[in-house]
């Protein structure tokens, strides 16, 4: 509500930009709950893998 009195968006163009806003917020608190233990050593992130990745 403080964006709408600072630059006057009508009512409806707020709700989008909430649940946007909360979707965005929502994906990157999931992704560094996910991403909390690591150490930097996981196995996706090992450069001598095997022929999955193409070579």
């Amino acid at each position: 509500m403080l964006l709408n009195s600072l630059f006057s968006w009508p009512k409806r163009a707020i709700i989008p930009i909430v649940v946007i806003l909360g979707l965005l917020f929502a994906t990157l608190a999931l992704w560094a709950y996910a991403n909390r233990e690591t150490d930097g050593s996981e196995w996706w992130q090992d450069e001598s893998a095997s022929g999955w990745r193409g070579y």
